[in-house]
């Protein structure tokens, strides 16, 4: 639109590329890339989970670093642990492995969990809601 609005209509019968914050929302898939083909979809065909939905709003508005989102997201719908999301590794072909997440993106992802818990009413100890999803 050129405004500045971020909003866009793309015809059906047309493909435009687009970069865009992304998050896994189910943990340990197949790394993406770009020969897979993707689609949008609203989050509730993923979740009924709201705290997943405003972790998501915050990425697209640019509250959220992604790794932070990131965290919180695998935090919040795949239940992993913050030590279990501590230990995870970026492995490199060549020269030693590193942290995906640094301690201050997992702190940061912390507080982001207990703020949207604390919007929406749920405990850290609550379970989430998920159903399968479809990439993209």
């Amino acid at each position: 639109m050129g405004m500045g609005g971020g909003a866009f209509s793309i015809p059906p019968e047309r493909t435009r590329v687009a970069r865009i914050q992304t998050v896994c929302l189910e943990y340990a898939k197949d790394e993406p890339n770009p020969r897979m083909t993707y689609r949008m979809q609203r989050v509730e065909s993923f979740t009924s989970d709201p705290r997943v939905a405003l972790v998501l709003e915050s990425l697209g508005r640019g509250e959220l670093p992604q790794k932070v989102a990131q965290a919180a997201t695998w935090h919040i719908a795949n239940g992993l642990s913050w030590q279990q999301l501590a230990a995870e590794t970026i492995d490199h072909l060549v020269g030693a492995d590193e942290r995906f997440f640094s301690p201050v993106e997992l702190a940061a992802a912390s507080r982001v969990v207990a703020r949207v818990e604390e919007l929406v009413g749920h405990s850290s100890s609550g379970s989430t809601s998920t159903s399968t999803g479809s990439q993209g």
